[in-house]
Order: structure tokens, then C-alpha cells, then sequence
């Protein structure tokens, strides 16, 4: 399902960034950056290649078995005392988040990064309901309070603002005092995300990984949203597009073992998370 941003055919778009000179100067120094972080997570890692290789492995596997690992999955979060719906359409996948909502008196939706619920439109549909959904990643979170302006990248949604415009954001939409420097408009995004959490009546992630053989949920994240959605808000729920489950983490103790994923920080800055339904 495509996401749709705007009414603009696909050349007008393509013409408007074209001219759109801080656009391509944002997107230039983007790339940059990306490649030179996996390029330095590479010479970390040392036998990048191999690890590549056995998370191909592992995907191919999975997605070949995907009807056997998607029930074992199931079966393991519910063994849990957590839920799983399948849901064939984006409709249906709104419905049943929205009466789970219902169901809980929730009125405020704190959620991280997720691209499926992008995808189905979960937020407009919530807000139908009646409820609040403040984003917690800071590109969603800024755009949000832009008058839900549409993001320009899926890594990076913010990537076609500046810091000064950001500033302006803030000052107009939440009365914000300081400057554009960057770690005081993150303090500030901090404090008022952390507001958020704290008055949360149910959280929201995304879903990297789902893990068949434990029946848990590993969201990975920068900026430690995840975890503070869940642990603030009184109920949790987890969306996955299905094309990521694992049938295990090698708990043998093997030399294919991945780094632990529970809350592990490594120089890429990543943060791992593991929920069940316990």
C-alpha cells in the first residue's frame, strides 16, 4: 500500500525538489553521513560481511516458512498473556487497534516510529475515535506540530527543515524562548515528549523484529522512544508487517549468536528492546 503525501502528480514533485536547492544540499550531506556511519560500523564490526550473510540467511528462511513462524509467533505471545490479530486489510488492522483503544478508556495514543501504521493511516483513524497520538521520534514529533506536515524522507521525515526553522516551529506552535541550537531544541522536544509519555494512556511501536521462539518484540531505536512509550503508557501495542520474524536468538551460546538485543548500546547508537506479553 502506498503512502500518499500530497495531491502533486509524480513530476510536479520531481520538478519542485529539483529547484528546491536546501532540499538537495539536506539530501547530499544525509547520504554523506549515512555512509560514513555504517562505513565506520563496518570497520567496528570487522566480518560485516558474514553477519550480513547470516541475516540473509535467516530472512530468506523465515519469509520461505513465514505461514509456520507467524503461528509459532503467535502462539508464543499468547502463551504470554499477550494478543496477535492478522489482519488482511488496512480497515480491518484500524478497527481493531481502534477497539482495543476503545476498549482500554484510552484518549491519549503515545507512539514510536512505525511505518506500517503509516502505511494503514492508524493515526487518522484513531483521532476519528477521539483520541490524541503524539509521534515520539523527533522527525515525526516535528512535523506533527508543523500542522502535520508531510515527512520528505523515511529515515530521516525532517530532513527538508533546518534548525532554524525548527526553532520557528516551536516557538510559534509551543511557545518555546531559546535559540536554534540544537541541543537546547532538544532538551526542549525532551521535556515535552517526557510530558507526553507520563500522561499516556497506551503505547504504540513499530516492530523490527518478532521473534518466533519466545514470542517477543524487538523494536530498535535511537533515541529511546520505544521504551519510554511502553513503560509510561498503561497498555501496549505492537505493529508488524510480517517480514521480519525470527525463529531464533541463539541462545545456545553458538558462535552465530547476535549481540544481546536486550538494551544493548553499540558505537552505532542503536538501542534494542525486548518486549512479551508478560
Amino acid at each position: 500500500m502506498a503512502m500518499k503525501i500530497g495531491n502533486q502528480s509524480f513530476n510536479d514533485r520531481v520538478s519542485s525538489g529539483l529547484a528546491d536547492t536546501f532540499m538537495r544540499g539536506a539530501v547530499s550531506s544525509a547520504q554523506g553521513r549515512f555512509r560514513s556511519g555504517r562505513l565506520n560500523a563496518a570497520e567496528e564490526l570487522g566480518n560485516w560481511e558474514e553477519w550480513r550473510k547470516l541475516g540473509e540467511e535467516i530472512r530468506s528462511h523465515t519469509i520461505e516458512n513465514l505461514d509456520y513462524y507467524l503461528e509459532l509467533l503467535s502462539d508464543n505471545v499468547a502463551n504470554r498473556g499477550g494478543h496477535v490479530f492478522f489482519a488482511e486489510t488496512a480497515d480491518e488492522a484500524n478497527e481493531y487497534i481502534t477497539n482495543v483503544v476503545k476498549k482500554k478508556d484510552g484518549k491519549k495514543v503515545v507512539k514510536s516510529k512505525s511505518m506500517v501504521t503509516e502505511e494503514i493511516h492508524m493515526n487518522e483513524a484513531l483521532e476519528k475515535a477521539g483520541c490524541e497520538v503524539v509521534e515520539s521520534d523527533l522527525g515525526e514529533w516535528i512535523l506533527q506540530v508543523d500542522d502535520h506536515d508531510p515527512p520528505s524522507h523515511i529515515v530521516t521525515p525532517a530532513l527538508h527543515k533546518n534548525k532554524e526553522q525548527i526553532r520557528d516551529v516551536f516557538r510559534h506552535k509551543l511557545g518555546y524562548d531559546k535559540t536554534e541550537k540544537p541541543e537546547e531544541l532538544a532538551l526542549f522536544a525532551r521535556e515535552k515528549l517526557r510530558e507526553e509519555f507520563l500522561q499516556a494512556d497506551i503505547g504504540i511501536t513499530g516492530c523490527n523484529f518478532a521473534i518466533a521462539e519466545s514470542g517477543t518484540i524487538s523494536p530498535c531505536n535511537k533515541r529511546r522512544e520505544c521504551p519510554y512509550g511502553n513503560d509510561g503508557a498503561q497498555n501496549t501495542d505492537h505493529r508488524n508487517g510480517n517480514g521480519a520474524d525470527r525463529p531464533d536468538m541463539g541462545r545456545d551460546g553458538s558462535a552465530r549468536q547476535p549481540p544481546d538485543p536486550c538494551s544493548s548500546r553499540t558505537k552505532a547508537d542503536k538501542l534494542y528492546h525486548c518486549f512479551d506479553g508478560s
